[in-house]
């Protein structure tokens, strides 16, 4: 006998991979400002300088968006798509234009060339493979252009 999310398509390990997302999506969001009040004075003069196009990998909830100036184009590439919305607001509240696209850090959803600066934090401990990603940064990046690591 079938069941209903067997019928729709979603195995029980996709239902699981879903809420554990939404899950974490729902924890970023809600976690300690410690963190970021210890950073901050850091974040807010790395970020201070940003000109033109800024590519952040995996931005998840937002905590960096309030450091950004706000005459960058920002481009966010997040593979949880249970953050977005958790972005959105951020940028909404903080009156921020953000170009958000799905994606993983192997693979950037951007031109050759095109971006000043791509910017990861707390990020690239996670991603399944660093070679793919550090090339997928070095072909987005413009020459000259900065990848600034938190």
């Amino acid at each position: 006998m079938m069941t209903v999310n067997q019928i729709i398509g979603d195995s029980p390990n996709q239902i699981n991979a879903k809420f554990g997302k939404r899950f974490f999506a729902w924890m970023m969001a809600q976690s300690s400002g410690t963190y970021d009040k210890i950073v901050s004075d850091r974040k807010r003069s790395l970020f201070a300088n940003l000109q033109g196009k800024v590519l952040e990998i995996g931005p998840g909830t937002g905590p960096n968006l309030p450091y950004y100036p706000k005459d960058i184009h920002w481009i966010g590439i997040e593979p949880n798509p249970y953050m977005h919305s958790y972005l959105k607001k951020q940028a909404r509240k903080l009156g921020l234009n953000i170009d958000l696209r799905i994606g993983n850090a192997e693979w950037l959803d951007a031109e050759d060339n095109s971006i000043d600066t791509v910017i990861s934090t707390l990020v690239l401990c996670s991603v399944p493979n660093i070679d793919y990603t550090l090339q997928a940064i070095l072909r987005v990046l413009k020459p000259g252009g900065q990848f600034l690591i938190y």
